[in-house]
């Protein structure tokens, strides 16, 4: 009888956990340099909106999301467990509604954090890959980043970085900054 009491006193203890889930929308802008040629390169500037067209596409080549393409207003989420201290990132549309689970290309790594009276600041690792869905690109970008909290509203800005990795199966280098927020 004890024992069937234990099992049923820590089911409801896990029934009855509320785990936290914080929903990051994040801003990215970058600029990468690739070759073209061998003694050519191109300059390409992108936002958040190229990065999703490009995570549309691979995720449709892969079979994961109905269409090529996510709707106008869809949004880049980190959706983040504060229980578990694990997260991925999402797709939204304008409503917040889910679109697709787009961790299968696009993670985050983040360092441990350094405490301030201001706030935390840590190193984070954009890192996108879809050439184990077949297709051709890769790179990473690491930043710094400032956190802080203010009237209830998570902020977390990124400092300029650096990165490199292949588009198209050629060399690139790239800069560009990251930033979210939970409002």
């Amino acid at each position: 009888m004890k024992k069937i009491i234990t099992i049923l006193t820590l089911i409801a203890g896990i029934m009855t956990s509320h785990a936290t889930i914080n929903y990051y929308n994040y801003t990215i802008k970058y600029t990468a340099l690739y070759s073209t040629t061998p003694y050519t390169a191109a300059k390409y500037t992108g936002a958040t909106k190229d990065l999703l067209s490009t995570i549309a596409t691979a995720e449709f080549y892969a079979g994961y999301y109905a269409y090529s393409v996510f709707p106008v207003g869809a949004r880049l989420v980190f959706q983040y467990n504060t229980d578990t201290s694990e997260g991925h990132f999402i797709v939204q549309d304008a409503s917040k509604n889910f679109l697709c689970d787009v961790s299968d290309v696009l993670t985050l790594d983040i360092s441990e954090s350094v405490v301030s009276g201001a706030g935390s600041t840590y190193q984070e690792t954009l890192l996108y890959d879809d050439t184990e869905l077949g297709l051709s690109t890769s790179f990473h970008l690491s930043y710094l980043t400032t956190e802080s909290q203010k009237l209830g509203v998570h902020t977390c800005k990124g400092s300029s970085g650096v990165g490199s990795g292949y588009y198209n199966g050629q060399a690139m280098v790239l800069t560009g900054s990251a930033s979210s927020t939970t409002k």
